[in-house]
């Protein structure tokens, strides 16, 4: 790692090959090629097969705490990068029986979908589908939807998020997905399903995201507490 960071490598830059790589360094090939192995599992550079391949310098990944609730954008922001999002489409629709189950609203209802790609310093990290309950927040599809979806919440409805309940499941990238987040289909994801509730406990906000596993990284903190069960009626 310090190696890279003093040859002045930059997130995309090619390493040069073992043998080159080593001799600048100092070190015996296979000395480097368990050092690189070691920067590979951690996500600080990344092997690429096939013709135009190589080794390359990974991007800084975005470590999410749960242990700690809070938008996307503050962690990305929490982390030196520069937070954005493109809003792909926002959309009345009736609430299918998932939705209606997460929100405690009855199937049908109308709801806000909201399909957004997540950017940290102009790159794609994750894919966001959130939905929210129209009679809750009437007019918000009309809402500049390029921010923090919680902070307009709060500045616009006078509600906020305070806790959620989320599963994590890994995933391959289907075609579509993979297309928005700018990785090959088959790419490892993170799915994220999430449940939110606002400040006076009720369910706001149902949402499936897709996080890219070559830039984020989860964090748990343990201890005792409530059980996912005691959360989920909150």
């Amino acid at each position: 790692m310090h190696a890279i960071e003093k040859g002045g490598y930059e997130p995309g830059d090619r390493l040069p090959p073992e043998r080159e790589f080593a001799e600048t360094l100092g070190v015996s090939r296979s000395t480097l090629r368990l050092a690189l192995h070691d920067l590979d599992r951690s996500g600080v550079i990344v092997r690429r097969p096939g013709r135009g391949g190589g080794t390359f310098v990974g991007s800084p990944k975005v470590d999410r705490d749960l242990g700690h609730f809070a938008g996307l954008a503050e962690y990305i922001r929490r982390q030196g990068l520069t937070a954005g999002a493109r809003v792909i489409s926002v959309a009345l629709l009736a609430a299918d029986s998932v939705v209606a189950d997460a929100l405690g609203a009855g199937v049908d209802a109308p709801v806000v979908e909201i399909i957004r790609v997540r950017l940290a310093d102009g790159e794609p990290i994750a894919l966001e589908r959130s939905y929210f309950s129209a009679d809750r927040f009437p007019g918000l599809a009309e809402q500049p939807l390029g921010g923090s979806l919680y902070d307009l919440l709060r500045e616009v409805y006078q509600d906020w998020p305070t806790r959620a309940v989320e599963r994590l499941q890994p995933i391959a990238a289907e075609p579509a997905d993979a297309l928005l987040l700018g990785v090959p289909p088959g790419t490892p994801l993170l799915a994220v399903e999430r449940i939110t509730h606002g400040r006076e406990g009720a369910a706001i906000e149902y949402a499936y995201d897709l996080f890219r596993g070559d830039r984020t990284r989860v964090v748990v903190w343990t201890g005792p507490g409530e059980s996912i069960e005691e959360a989920g009626r909150g």
